[in-house]
């Protein structure tokens, strides 16, 4: 007997076993895929929030300092 069965049938599994596990690697990079763009979308959001936020006190500052300046008289900065 050579024994050649052993090595065929391992041969054989590993070379069907491999489409499978490609299909289970696309998965797998799909879902981390996925949960990328997940991330991606709470950082933005987190950004667009925070930018906001800058925003809106730079208005609410520009606001306060209109309203102290309002009973003054502005000077020209270049008297010619």
């Amino acid at each position: 007997m050579l024994g050649g069965g052993a090595h065929f049938r391992d041969r054989f599994h590993k070379v069907f076993q491999f489409p499978i596990m490609l299909q289970v690697n696309k998965d797998l990079q799909e879902i981390q895929s996925h949960q990328d763009r997940l991330l991606l979308k709470q950082q933005l959001e987190w950004l667009r929030t925070r930018t906001n936020r800058k925003r809106l006190a730079r208005l609410e500052q520009k606001v306060k300092e209109g309203e102290e300046n309002q009973g003054e008289k502005l000077v020209p900065s270049n008297p010619d």
